[in-house]
């Protein structure tokens, strides 16, 4: 899994949309692996730690899941 293509996206939307929030995933699968925390010298965001990071099994591909939300908006 690529953390340009995964961590790095939601890093950068993060950053750039005062509106969005990530929802932190705490369910403990048994192939759920840690996000990765910097890439290419760059840190991400704290919040993408909130992210799932599941590897490869036998029954399975690789996932990358976030959930996001969009927040401050009237009506």
């Amino acid at each position: 899994m690529a953390p340009e293509e995964d961590e790095a996206v939601i890093d950068y939307l993060l950053r750039s949309n005062a509106d969005a929030k990530l929802i932190p995933l705490d369910q403990q699968l048994p192939n759920r692996v840690e996000t990765v925390k910097e890439w290419n010298g760059k840190a991400f965001a704290p919040e993408v730690a909130g992210c799932m990071r599941l590897k490869p099994s036998e029954t399975i591909e690789a996932f990358f899941v976030c959930k996001l939300q969009k927040v401050g908006i009237s009506e």
